[in-house]
């Protein structure tokens, strides 16, 4: 069964958790203080949007580093 490192689920959790933090502060502040046209009313479903495309790219990163058993990494 391929092994990550521990460090390297962490940090990229960390990872995607802040990058949904921050993008979850832009759509809050554009909700209350207001943005451009195209995204006004929609800020809850972009952010859900963003949310799942970054929680599966996290996945993606997690699986890229995963290393098979028996192969070596430099």
């Amino acid at each position: 069964m391929p092994q990550i490192k521990t460090a390297d689920w962490i940090m990229t959790c960390l990872l995607g958790f802040v990058i949904v933090l921050v993008f979850g502060a832009a759509c809050l502040h554009v909700a209350t203080v207001g943005g451009p046209e195209w995204i006004a009313g929609d800020e809850v479903e972009i952010f859900l949007k963003f949310a799942a495309l970054t929680a599966a790219a996290v996945v993606a990163e997690i699986c890229w580093k995963a290393v098979a058993p028996g192969r070596r990494t430099e």
